[in-house]
């Protein structure tokens, strides 16, 4: 082990510098008082290599004047074997330091001598063995914190690139014990271009395939596209996103909803411009328009049927939904009845009337006031179907002469009239069904049928107004 060379006391030079030029017999009592002195102050502050350099000097400048120094001969040897001790001591403990350096051992040292021969060396040596004592603990802990309270005390120190080698390993480690997005996106957060970082973009891309794959989410699906449009699962996931927004909109169409049929329709071609199946995608667009420019309407008809000549019918056409008709229908007949014809007849011939006796005329009309009502529906633009119930009041009048009797006992004709048959007056409902055409821009006609004894033909023509 190589030691440093003893520094020269220049107090012992002062001294032996002393001794060489003043005269020995006149001053020698001076010269032992200055050399104990000397001595027993470098004693009190434990400057032990310049105490032993005095006494070494001392020993071979006594050999020539022992005469003259007899009283700083005799404390130089009750101190010599001391100070001796002491050397070897500090010789020791600094070669125990160099050895096994340890921040313990150098404060004890520069405790023990604070002026040693050492000192100095020491003090350099102390923050070399903080800067180990400090990567030692983060290796035992092996703890990111700890690394990093070293890389902050020595960010330049030897260890320094180990330790952040060190850390960046322990980050990875963490990432992929939680395999998540999140941790391995926090490790390349730390480390956009460190050693693990191709490998953490590829974990995360994977997370992301397999959380689309998992969910069979749209948005998922979009999701990775977006983040990785040139990714290895990117041709598949396309494939998957065009397939959707294709059955979306074929799902829509199916379902006769144009308006959301045309919206995934358009998000398909914005999506996916260059794709084989753009033209039939445009085609169906173009007919979806053509649906939704479909009008629904409000209208009045006149209908007629055998029975009833007279018929008025209004109600509402929807392309989309269920509209709603009504209608009124009556015979001529009764009008004019309903108002005019005051007395009854029956089978049998009993009359309400006044009059002595009733006879018929063998002359009867039929009459009907009825209304119906119900649903409408499309069947194909321009076509709606209508289906509903009706009811009514349908009776039969008879031509009668009535006759009074005169004076004489005998019957004196008195008019001919009409009586309404009470036996024949029925209160009928009836089911009813047909279709109604739009026409033009302006017109509509029906046709239909109703069921009253029999299938009887309805028809109407009317005005329409599209809302």
């Amino acid at each position: 082990m190589k030691f440093a060379t003893p520094r020269k006391s220049i107090l012992s030079l002062i001294v032996v510098f002393f001794f060489l030029l003043l005269p020995r017999v006149s001053l020698a009592q001076d010269e032992n008082e200055i050399i104990k002195e000397e001595l027993q102050s470098l004693v009190v502050k434990k400057d032990w290599h310049a105490a032993n350099e005095i006494i070494d000097n001392f020993n071979a400048y006594y050999l020539q004047n022992s005469s003259a120094l007899q009283t700083a001969k005799e404390y130089v040897d009750q101190v010599s074997s001391a100070v001796k001790r002491a050397v070897e001591g500090e010789e020791g403990t600094y070669k125990s330091l160099v050895e096994s350096p340890s921040s313990l051992k150098a404060s004890r040292y520069l405790k023990k001598y604070p002026l040693g021969k050492y000192r100095d060396s020491v003090k350099k040596m102390t923050k070399g063995i903080a800067e180990e004592e400090s990567y030692e603990k983060a290796k035992l802990s092996n703890a990111i914190n700890d690394y990093e309270s070293y890389l902050r005390d020595y960010p330049q120190g030897k260890f320094s690139d180990e330790a952040k080698r060190i850390i960046e390993e322990e980050f990875y480690k963490r990432a992929k014990k939680l395999n998540s997005i999140s941790s391995h996106r926090s490790y390349l957060i730390q480390y956009p271009f460190g050693k693990f970082s191709e490998e953490s973009k590829r974990i995360i891309e994977d997370k992301y395939y397999q959380k689309a794959m998992s969910t069979n989410n749209m948005s998922d699906y979009e999701a990775y596209l977006k983040r990785y449009p040139g990714g290895k699962y990117a041709d598949s996931f396309s494939q998957i996103v065009e397939n959707s927004y294709l059955s979306y909109g074929n799902t829509s169409y199916e379902a006769k909803d144009y308006n959301e049929a045309k919206k995934h329709f358009q998000k398909f071609l914005v999506k996916f411009p260059n794709s084989y199946r753009n033209y039939g995608v445009r085609k169906k667009i173009e007919k979806c328009d053509r649906m939704l420019n479909q009008k629904g309407m409000v209208y009045c008809m006149y209908t007629y049927d055998k029975e009833s000549a007279l018929g008025l019918s209004f109600g509402r056409l929807s392309k989309s939904s269920l509209g709603i008709y009504v209608n009124f229908k009556l015979a001529p007949m009764a009008l004019e009845k309903f108002f005019s014809v005051l007395y009854t007849i029956d089978n049998n011939g009993e009359s309400d009337s006044y009059d002595d006796l009733v006879r018929r005329t063998g002359e009867s009309e039929d009459a009907n006031f009825s209304m119906s009502i119900g649903p409408t529906f499309k069947i194909y633009y321009p076509l709606w179907g209508y289906a509903g119930l009706g009811a009514g009041v349908y009776s039969v009048y008879e031509e009668v002469e009535t006759y009074d009797t005169d004076r004489n006992g005998g019957l004196t004709s008195k008019e001919t009239d009409w009586m309404r048959n009470t036996d024949e007056t029925k209160f009928v409902v009836f089911p009813e069904a047909g279709l109604k055409l739009k026409l033009g821009s302006y017109f509509l006609i029906k046709y239909g049928v109703m069921y009253r004894d029999g299938i009887i033909h309805q028809l109407g023509i009317g005005f329409r107004n599209e809302h």
